[in-house]
């Protein structure tokens, strides 16, 4: 069943602009246009591109029905144009994907998690009686990885729920704080998945 976001979303057919929605930099630049308008001036505020780079990949972007026209405004010369998103929300199917959008930020986490490489594993149990287990490092670890936690639980579906729950809330709260100057961009990921067939970690 469909639901509304999803009942709201123009499919995108055309395999050259799945694999625009598919690349970081053009994809942001379609979403940060939804439910607004600017002009190509304004978005080289942001982009960090230059005025003709910028240019070329809105003109793209349009050729491609990602992105349209929202009004045209003549000043003395050419009309300056501002663009808006084609649509509120987009749907690009499975077989169109050349690659999902979170592959590139799933390949960045884990490369760095791989060069974090540790001495030895300690095994042991925990005050609660559960397994657990910890790496040993004696080298100096990336200091840009804050933290590292794989832990297995024992939950009902209710507890899951209610564990995805606040997790998601606890990164909603985050992502609403005020920004400052001191604040950097930090790649988070979490999961919750149901083990099936394995017994190892029960009681």
């Amino acid at each position: 069943m469909k639901d509304a976001l999803w009942s709201r979303a123009v499919t995108v057919r055309d395999r050259r602009a799945a694999d625009a929605m598919c690349r970081p930099f053009q994809r942001h630049l379609v979403l940060s246009l939804i439910g607004r308008d600017a002009s190509i001036s304004e978005l080289v505020a942001d982009s960090g591109l230059s005025m003709r780079a910028l240019h070329y990949q809105v003109v793209r972007l349009v050729k491609l029905g990602l992105l349209k026209i929202a009004s045209r405004t003549r000043r003395g010369g050419r009309p300056i144009k501002r663009y808006t998103a084609a649509a509120e929300v987009f749907f690009v199917p499975e077989s169109l994907l050349t690659w999902r959008p979170g592959a590139v930020l799933e390949r960045e986490l884990r490369d760095a998690l791989g060069r974090a490489h540790a001495d030895g594993v300690l095994f042991y149990r925990d005050s609660a009686g559960g397994m657990s287990m910890r790496d040993v490092r004696t080298a100096p670890v990336d200091k840009r990885i804050v933290t590292d936690i794989w832990q297995i639980l024992n939950l009902d579906e209710h507890e899951a729920k209610q564990l995805a729950a606040e997790i998601k809330k606890l990164v909603e709260h985050v992502k609403t704080r005020p920004p400052h100057r001191r604040q950097k961009k930090y790649l988070v990921r979490c999961a919750l998945l149901l083990r099936t067939g394995d017994d190892l970690f029960l009681p």
